[in-house]
């Protein structure tokens, strides 16, 4: 494998989880302005199926990207791809002496590229296993929940009978869901800036709330603006 193989597959799973985690906020944004604003809430009933085609695309889309991040799949880069290709070329990719090679294209003069590596962290393969190991639950929820409603509801209609639908959809939980993709984002982020920077993968760090508020407030500002329009011409 390549280096710029390597950025070329990171950057294209870290878009496919920042897609998929946009796509999910999007969709609480709207339950949750139907909550709180009245407005919003009447804008919305007054065309429901309008509002319902676009939940349910929000969702479909959203299965089909969680079948993206978590596909184990030899071909498909997944985040298991990820892992894989992290772990198999520890030392042609993330060496002090790859790193430096790669800042030295940056063209830093001889001192400051030294100076950038003095206390550096050591790179050490048992980093990728402890993020495996991290990742392990969020995989197994994956397949556990989300996977049986991809395959047998959204990516083919395999389930017909509305029952065992509703159960399917029964096993799900919003917040674990949310936590499960962050994870993942933070996964993606943690390993490109141990490529990029050198820096040593700790886990709990990544601050999530800057896109997380942008996402929101994007569909907020639109909702709401939906929601006074509405609210203008019932009076």
């Amino acid at each position: 494998m390549t280096e710029p193989e390597f950025e070329r597959n990171c950057e294209r799973l870290w878009g496919e989880i920042e897609d998929a985690v946009a796509i999910f906020y999007t969709a609480e944004e709207i339950q949750d302005c139907a909550r709180r604003d009245e407005n919003i809430l009447n804008a919305i009933q007054h065309d429901a199926l309008f509002w319902k085609v676009q939940v349910h695309a929000l969702q479909s889309a959203l299965f089909i990207a969680l079948g993206r991040i978590f596909d184990i799949s030899g071909d498909a880069y997944s985040i298991h791809k990820l892992m894989r290709d992290t772990g198999r070329h520890f030392a042609l990719l993330f060496s002090h002496e790859a790193l430096r090679a790669r800042k030295a294209m940056l063209n830093l003069r001889s001192q400051d590229l030294d100076n950038y590596f003095v206390g550096l962290w050591q790179p050490d393969p048992l980093a990728v296993k402890t993020l495996r190991k991290a990742l392990a639950p969020h995989v197994k929820r994956y397949s556990d929940v989300y996977l049986p409603l991809r395959n047998q509801y959204f990516a083919h209609t395999l389930v017909v009978d509305q029952t065992v639908v509703n159960n399917l959809f029964a096993n799900t939980n919003r917040l674990e869901l949310e936590e499960t993709l962050l994870f993942a984002r933070e996964v993606v982020a943690l390993v490109q800036e141990m490529y990029l920077n050198g820096g040593e993968p700790k886990l709990g760090i990544l601050v999530h709330e800057r896109y997380r508020e942008e996402i929101r407030r994007s569909a907020s500002n639109v909702l709401g603006k939906l929601g006074q329009l509405h609210a203008r011409r019932a009076e």
